[in-house]
């Protein structure tokens, strides 16, 4: 950051390296807790009144940078930064996420804040290090960030709070379709989505239960091998379905053709 006093105003200049995008909030009525997890700078701005979660978001931050370190691979950036925002529910951006103004309210449970927190922060490794194409293969960010809030669950509260987890996605993912919400297939482009009724159980939910799949077939060890690996390997770049599934047949010399086919339908 540069500053500058330049005719009564004040100029700034920002700087960022390897940020597939970029973003900021703006405000003068931000309120801000601050931690470090190693080099990594982590802030959360909240407004007053909501002092409680907004200490509670940077706790969560920090803690799913810290999880996420040791799961994947370390996070890239000085900072990481958890505003809380109009934004109806959250989105990630390099180094920031916005946060509904509606969770840091005590009225709203507070799994709300947790989730939506871990779930963004997760996106700093499935999309803002590990790119893909969210159009026609959105899967591999959402899909991979909503397992890891289940990765999160069974390292900060338990094996069988995890596993609990993943059942649950599961079990949601089945009704989703015998009720006909979609067609079992998550790899589409946006265009043959009707609507978030049938785009979230497919690439949210149906993305993470492949994943889950895949850590049943080859072990814990193997799995989060193949998940470091594909990190290592593709970081700051654009990788693909077929790039992740030759990392997973590489790593744990089995193959996956099955298994994609059932859930993707259009790989090999």
């Amino acid at each position: 950051l540069e500053e500058r006093a330049e005719g009564g105003y004040k100029n700034w200049k920002f700087h960022g390296s390897n940020m597939r995008d970029f973003a900021f909030v703006a405000g003068n009525n931000f309120l801000i807790a601050e931690d470090k997890v190693g080099d990594t700078v982590i802030k959360s701005y909240y407004y007053k009144g909501h002092e409680k979660r907004g200490k509670e978001a940077l706790d969560f931050g920090k803690r799913a940078i810290e999880i996420f370190n040791s799961t994947y691979g370390k996070y890239p950036y000085p900072t990481y930064s958890v505003v809380e925002t109009e934004f109806p529910s959250g989105m990630e951006y390099p180094g920031l996420v916005y946060i509904s103004t509606m969770y840091y309210d005590n009225a709203y449970s507070a799994d709300h804040l947790i989730y939506t927190t871990i779930h963004e922060t997760a996106h700093q490794w499935w999309y803002g290090v590990v790119g893909n194409d969210q159009i026609d293969e959105a899967w591999l960010d959402e899909g991979f960030a909503t397992y890891s809030e289940g990765i999160f669950t069974e390292k900060e509260y338990g094996r069988g709070n995890g596993e609990f987890y993943y059942e649950i996605l599961e079990e949601n993912a089945k009704k989703d379709i015998e009720a006909g919400a979609y067609d079992g297939v998550i790899l589409k482009p946006l265009s043959r989505y009707e609507n978030w009724n049938d785009y979230g159980p497919a690439v949210y939910t149906g993305g993470a239960v492949l994943l889950n799949e895949i850590r049943k077939q080859v072990g814990d060890k193997a799995f989060f091998e193949i998940l470091q690996t594909y990190y290592d390997e593709y970081s700051f770049k654009i990788a693909t379905t077929e790039d992740f599934l030759t990392v997973c047949e590489k790593v744990s010399g089995k193959e996956f053709d099955d298994l994609f086919h059932k859930h993707l339908s259009s790989v090999k």
